[in-house]
This record gives C-alpha cells, sequence and structure tokens, in this order.
C-alpha cells in the first residue's frame, strides 16, 4: 500500500491554514525529530523558516536537492521506504465545497473567486496579477473555468486552456457549481506547479518582480500565441497595488 502524502513546503500551516495542512506539517515535523532535525517543542503545524532549515539539513544529509520541498523523494527517506512507495495528492480545499479562499481578493465574481484562492496558497502580489493576467488571456474576460478553445474537440480547455492530452486529461471533471470548479482548476495548477511542473512553480515563487513572474508562467503554459497577457498582468497589478 503506498504511503499517501501532501506535497509541502515553506509556509503550509501558515499561509494555508486547512486543518489537513496544518496535520500533515505536524506528520512532517515529528518525523524530522525521530531523524534529529528538529525537538518536540518544533511540533507547531507551522512549516516556517525552523522547519524549512530542518528539511534542507535532512535533504542534504540524504544526497537529496536542498529545496526545502518536500515532495517524495523526501517524503520517501522521511519514512526510509522506495519513492515509488509513495503518492503525492493533491492538498485538501478549505471549508468543503464552493470554497472561495480567505475572502481578501479586492476583485468580485470569477476574478475574485481565483485571486482568493492564489492568496491562499501564499503567492504574492505580482505572482497572483502574472497568473490572472495568464488567464484573463486563456479564458477570458469573464475568467470562466469553463472556457473551451475548440468545443467538442482536443482544444484548450479551463482557466489555463490545458491542451497537451497528457495535461488535458488529468483537469478535474466539472462539476457546473462554478466556485468548486475554480477551486478544483487553481488545485489542479499549483499541484503541477509542484510536481510536473517544478521548474516554472520554483521560478513562479521565487519571482519578486512582474517580469520575473510572467516568465515564469510562460515556462508554465508554453503557449503559441503571447497576446497581450502583459498588458492584462500590469493592469491587474496596478488594481492590485491600488487595494493593498
Amino acid at each position: 500500500m503506498a504511503h499517501k502524502h501532501i506535497l509541502l513546503k515553506l509556509n503550509d500551516g501558515i499561509n494555508d491554514k486547512t486543518s489537513a495542512v496544518i496535520k500533515e506539517v505536524e506528520i512532517l515535523q515529528t518525523m524530522l525529530k525521530d531523524w534529529g532535525e528538529l525537538t518536540a517543542n518544533d511540533i507547531d503545524g507551522q512549516f516556517g523558516n525552523k522547519t524549512d532549515k530542518a528539511v534542507k539539513d535532512f535533504q542534504g544529509k540524504k544526497s537529496l536537492t536542498p529545496d526545502g520541498i518536500v515532495g517524495r523523494n523526501t517524503w520517501a527517506a522521511l519514512l526510509k521506504v522506495n519513492p515509488s512507495e509513495v503518492e503525492i495528492i493533491p492538498r485538501p480545499s478549505a471549508g468543503g465545497s464552493g470554497g472561495t479562499g480567505n475572502g481578501k481578493s479586492p476583485f468580485s465574481e470569477n476574478k475574485g473567486l481565483i485571486d482568493n484562492e492564489l492568496i491562499r496558497h501564499g503567492f504574492s502580489l505580482v505572482q497572483r496579477a502574472a497568473i490572472l493576467g495568464s488567464i484573463r488571456q486563456e479564458a477570458g474576460s469573464k475568467f470562466s473555468p469553463y472556457s473551451e478553445e475548440h468545443p467538442g474537440h482536443a482544444g484548450g480547455i479551463g482557466l489555463f486552456q490545458w491542451t497537451d492530452s497528457a495535461r488535458r486529461n488529468k483537469v478535474p471533471k466539472f462539476t457546473h457549481d462554478v466556485a468548486t470548479d475554480i477551486r478544483n482548476q487553481v488545485e489542479f495548477f499549483v499541484h503541477e506547479l509542484e510536481t510536473t511542473e517544478k521548474k516554472a512553480g520554483h521560478e513562479l515563487r521565487n519571482a519578486k518582480d512582474l517580469k520575473a513572474a510572467m516568465n515564469a508562467m510562460k515556462d508554465y503554459e508554453r503557449f503559441g500565441v503571447a497576446g497581450p497577457r502583459d498588458q492584462y498582468a500590469q493592469e491587474i497589478l496596478n488594481e492590485l497595488q491600488g487595494h493593498h
């Protein structure tokens, strides 16, 4: 039976305070304690700087990339099992169906629902602007999770117009509750950034300005036509900064 765990990173249990994430961080911290990297007093369910350092130290000792991200290989090393025995599962959403994030977005309707989910996942202002600008280009001005490039055919679908069959086929099935479908697609986006699109995820999470964030999104989307997405992102950033 596979060991099922969430991919964890810095600020989990702090920005994302869902009970399952906090519990998973506590499990991680307990394992790090058992390996001598933390003490019992450090087990608080918050993936802060001390836990981040402990993870990186552990990864270094196990000849893993010391990036502080607890994925399949790090979980396997902690558990003393083969990586093939570990399954990385999507993190649970906050509060059941219709999740609207933490309600801090200045935007309304679909745009606000998406932004709230991005806030919940700890994205910064410039990162949120880049993501929303890209979605505006891909899914249209309504930010619809049901947008399709060629309805009835294998064209792009969803907020990011996932096209490649290997990715398109993994897009969560529509529930036709817009808040739930937005939440599910943002969860899928974040899951890709932490697994199959890890390079783009690292670039995006470390982006300090809009240009760097847009370059990360370019790596993530691999789009054919750029369109005015840079302009959309700048306009959205201006709006966010005006409310900050």
